[in-house]
């Protein structure tokens, strides 16, 4: 009993330091004339997100003329969100979900500490940047040293488990794509044991397919939060605007914006399943590289960063994976 109202004294405290966090970094927004943002995560909690299946529709709205993300000085704002999870994350989680049988069971089978450890997994086809999307989340470049190996055909083949460099407690599993001979389709979320994991990403870079959505459809079922992310924005902002040299950046970026939830309708997939719209983003993992490892390093951005979802993809799934583990 003691020892459970002190791990509550030490959350309460955590709060408040986050708090302090957050109004810091409020009041240097206030302050300078200079900063234009388009996720604007520090705003308030998140509404937009909720009411918009990516956060672009409404930067547009509060940021006139941008879109999706440029960022002047000052950076503390930006880098809120790692901030505020090193403080949680850097601790063993208050609690675990699933059965000690089902603990052990993923121990033997894959290596994994559900007990100690946050652990998310991050699943979806060959080929559509998951291990990017690792490597982006750790704030580490493809090809640099403890990254996930990437290619453009399928080079993950078994489970493969990355400690977060920064966030101790943070382990991110690259899953191999299902619906092959080696990793069929129908047994898949049993076969990876996807209910011991503490979050789900689904990835895609066109179109979810009917096992995407299988997946999180039972993993929502089994209580675990999904996310479903639709990744190489930048390319496709990029062909674009080759495609048509009169685009802005924005312009381009809204383009897809509207394909990626209207003509690929992968809004009406997510709805169809019955999950969350609000847990779609749209992204770059060569972006989001960029900017974690920015925060990780508390440094200011050399040029302007060009983001879609980035900032809420860090934030939502941050507060989720934490309230997972604390509710």
């Amino acid at each position: 009993m003691g020892n459970q109202q002190s791990k509550q004294r030490t959350l309460g405290e955590k709060a408040i330091v986050v708090a302090k966090v957050a109004g810091a970094a409020l009041s240097a927004l206030v302050a300078s004339p200079l900063v234009i943002v388009a996720s604007p995560f520090f705003l308030g909690p998140f509404a937009f997100i909720e009411k918009n299946a990516t956060g672009l529709e409404t930067a547009v709205g509060l940021v006139a003329g941008v879109a999706a993300g440029v960022c002047i000085s000052p950076f503390l704002p930006i880098i809120l969100p790692i901030v505020a999870a090193t403080v949680v994350l850097d601790d063993i989680p208050p609690r675990r979900v699933v059965s000690q049988e089902v603990c052990e069971e993923a121990r033997k089978k894959f290596g994994m500490d559900c007990n100690d450890n946050h652990n998310i997994a991050i699943v979806g086809g060959s080929g559509q940047g998951k291990s990017s999307l690792v490597n982006g989340l750790m704030g580490i470049y493809d090809g640099a040293d403890n990254s996930a190996p990437v290619g453009e055909v399928e080079t993950t083949f078994d489970i493969k488990f990355y400690c977060h460099p920064n966030l101790k407690t943070v382990v991110l599993w690259d899953l191999p794509g299902g619906g092959t001979v080696r990793n069929p389709g129908e047994t898949y979320f049993k076969d990876k044991m996807l209910f011991a994991f503490d979050a789900l990403i689904v990835v895609t870079s066109t179109r979810f397919m009917q096992i995407d959505i299988d997946i999180a459809r039972q993993a929502a079922e089994a209580g675990v939060p999904v996310f479903f992310v639709r990744n190489k924005a930048d390319q496709d902002i990029q062909s674009k605007q080759r495609k048509n040299r009169r685009l802005t950046w924005e312009q381009a970026a809204k383009e897809l914006q509207k394909e990626v939830t209207v003509h690929e309708n992968v809004r009406g997939q997510i709805k169809e399943a019955g999950l969350q719209l609000e847990k779609l983003f749209i992204v770059s993992a060569w972006s989001l590289q960029e900017l974690v490892k920015l925060m990780i390093e508390e440094e200011e951005p050399s040029t302007p960063l060009k983001l879609m979802d980035e900032i809420p993809l860090i934030r939502m799934l941050t507060k989720e994976t934490i309230a997972y583990r604390s509710s």
